[in-house]
């Protein structure tokens, strides 16, 4: 492979991959001169010496949740999201066995002497022993419990013994450990003593011995194998996560993983601290991103998410953290070219916390290198751009606001706010530039003129509609920065607002509303799925009234042309073609029918110069890659079919003279396509 890893297994007609996808899964080597990083792309093997990649494999179904190395270094196994289990030859690089088994699988574990590889079962209390090579079954374990599956597996270093940790029933946190006699292949003891589950366990290498971690109530138990009674119970580690690993020599150490700790503030920085069990002797400590991936391997070689695009890794005996591999971002969730295409810009979440994440990064074209639009370390930062062409980007931290002028080269700032009593969660910034909106966790709206920094006005989303964890997840203006728009993510969602005279757009009618498209380019048009969702709304916003309703099952998702003529409207599974909605006729100009693994519309983006559509596809289990389509508007043409990304595509964007298409990924990377106009 050549050193340029934006142009490593591209799929055809890709020209750069940007990203190396989200870090999903982490592993030492046996012998730590190497790490494993599963991401949302596949497989990548880091060299710790140099801190840079040497291989990129399982590129084609992508997704990697599990690694396991095998002792003896010759094998690697990996499993991905739609629980295809891949073992890879790592000296030839080759996949030599390739399993799709019939149920979903919670961890993969080779044997001490490697010639085993046991696969746990999610929903089933069963353990494989499948050979790595061949695939072949040599041996199953099987309790009786239905519908319960294993969480962790590890064998006991002289191979005697197989330990498993399973819940005692599907309704309860509690978990227990069943040991089990690998000659006999039968049960032979059942640990229990963890209230709140288990997050690891591990065997001393005398194998007399199994530690385990609970998940969340701070206590590490220490097991004698063969009368199966606890032998000591470590506590008053605080809340959090722990993982067990012994050392060579027979140390307990612990990692305390505070990331997902029950009472943990989201807002909170995470945390992840090493001790000598035994001693009690703090090793170390440093900041993690909250859920993120984390390897504890012989007691003394740590590697986690150190932040929001780096992996990384200490080992015992270092004061400092040792190696910091980057390019592990977020996925990106939206993406668009500068005026002049020669940067591309791309705002980058993290998922799955009750918090929106992330950074707004700029991607140079020509050299495919990124940088943060924001160097400073704020906890939400949104992307904006004016009709003068210049950038913004609006970064938040818990109840401050500021925003920033972004360039080339450099951040300028422009405004600040701080002190307002709740946690600022999205903005938006009006496209004339003079208006900044922001939208608190409970609905809260606040809009500030930008030159003076003084509140124009206030707006409260109706809190009854706001509930639990549900929060306004987007703000939008109209084109001439006089409408605002919020939307929630639980219906009924939209509002709109009357920015220069303060007060809400009473005709509107969210109530009839589920998800909008967004404001029309000429500022006309608002069009958003009807509540039901089998029709689409396009109401006329200088009317104050709906201009028409069209059938289409399940709209999900909507663009403009820019001349504002065209409404593209995608569908979810039932409608398997993309609507183009003439607005000026009042009638539908065209359907577009879509592949037939890919009836579910995940994003559209028009050309700059409007003669062309793209479109893409959400992930499921019908194909390997999603599918991206060219359209050619006036004709209906599909002149272009894309294939590469592993997951749902978030976002596209075509270049200013169309001759590039970036498409954003929730397999976390960005490609960058030859349109070939």
């Amino acid at each position: 492979m050549n050193s340029d890893t934006t142009t490593w297994a591209l799929p055809e007609d890709a020209l750069a991959r940007l990203g190396r996808g989200d870090a999903s899964a982490l592993a030492f080597s046996p012998d730590r001169t190497h790490l494993a990083v599963g991401s949302g792309l596949g497989l990548w093997l880091y060299e710790l010496s140099t801190q840079e990649p040497i291989a990129l494999w399982d590129t084609e179904r992508g997704l990697s949740r599990d690694i396991a190395f095998s002792s003896d270094r010759k094998w690697i196994a990996t499993r991905n999201w739609d629980d295809v289990i891949n073992v890879w030859d790592i000296q030839r690089g080759e996949c030599v066995t390739r399993l799709k088994l019939e149920d979903r699988i919670s961890n993969i574990v080779f044997s001490p002497d490697s010639q085993g590889l046991a696969i746990a079962y999610y929903r089933q209390s069963i353990v494989e022993i499948r050979h790595p090579e061949t695939g072949e079954l040599r041996a199953k374990f099987s309790d009786e419990t239905e519908e319960i599956g294993y969480s962790c597996i590890t064998f006991a270093p002289d191979a005697r013994l197989l330990a498993t940790t399973r819940k005692t029933n599907k309704d309860s946190d509690t978990e227990l450990i069943e040991l089990w006699d690998m000659a006999r292949l039968q049960k032979i003891a059942c640990l229990t003593g963890h209230a709140s589950g288990v997050r690891g366990i591990s065997f001393s290498p005398c194998s007399r011995f199994l530690a385990s971690g609970g998940n969340r109530d701070g206590t590490v138990k220490v097991w004698d194998v063969e009368s199966g009674q606890p032998s000591q119970t470590y506590a008053d580690y605080g809340p959090g996560s722990m993982l067990p690993s012994y050392s060579s020599e027979g140390v307990l150490r612990v990692v305390v993983d505070a990331t997902n700790a029950a009472s943990m503030n989201p807002w909170d920085a995470a945390t992840v601290t090493v001790w000598d069990v035994e001693s009690g002797e703090k090793r170390w400590t440093s900041r993690c991103a909250q859920n993120g991936a984390i390897t504890f391997s012989n007691g003394s070689h740590l590697a986690y998410e150190g932040g929001r695009e780096s992996i990384d890794v200490w080992h015992l005996g270092k004061t400092h953290t040792c190696a910091t591999i980057l390019s592990h971002f977020p996925f990106p969730n939206s993406v668009r070219f500068s005026a002049d295409g020669k940067t591309l810009a791309a705002e980058h979440r993290a998922d799955g916390r009750m918090y929106t994440h992330g950074n707004v990064l700029l991607w140079d074209i020509a050299t495919h290198r990124a940088r943060k639009a924001v160097a400073a370390a704020w906890t939400i930062q949104y992307l904006h751009a004016t009709l003068d062409g210049k950038r913004y980007v609006s970064s938040m931290d818990r109840n401050t606001i500021a925003l920033w002028e972004v360039s080339d080269g450099e951040s300028k700032h422009v405004m600040a706010s701080t002190g307002h009593e709740k946690n600022w969660v999205c903005a938006v910034l009006a496209p004339t530039g003079t208006r900044l909106a922001c939208a608190d966790e409970e609905g809260g709206l606040t809009v500030w003129d930008v030159q003076s920094q003084d509140i124009r006005c206030q707006f409260a989303h109706p809190r009854e509609y706001l509930i639990d964890e549900h929060q306004i997840r987007t703000l939008a203006y109209s084109p001439d920065g006089r409408i605002l728009l919020s939307e929630a993510d639980i219906w009924p969602s939209a509002r709109l607002w009357d920015v220069e005279h303060g007060e809400a757009v009473d005709a509107f009618p969210g109530n009839e509303m589920d998800g909008t498209g967004g404001f029309s380019p000429c500022g006309r048009y608002l069009v958003g799925c009807c509540r039901g969702r089998t029709e689409i709304m396009v109401w006329n916003i200088n009317r104050r009234e709906a201009l028409t309703k069209i059938p289409f099952l399940r709209a999900r998702r909507f663009a403009y042309s820019p001349c504002g003529q065209y409404i593209a409207c995608g569908g979810d599974e039932g409608e398997a073609a993309v609507l183009l909605w003439d607005s000026e006729r009042c009638e539908t100009y065209m359907r577009l029918p879509l592949p037939h693994e890919g009836d579910w519309t995940h994003a559209l983006a028009f050309s700059l110069c409007g003669k062309y559509l793209a479109w893409g596809s959400g992930w499921n289990r019908k194909t390997k890659q999603v599918t991206i389509q060219l359209w050619e508007v006036v004709t209906g043409k599909n002149f272009a079919t894309f294939r590469g990304h592993t997951s749902d595509i978030q976002g596209l964007a075509f270049s200013p003279d169309s001759t590039l298409l970036a498409s954003a990924s929730f397999d976390s990377t960005i490609l960058l396509w030859n349109t070939g106009l």
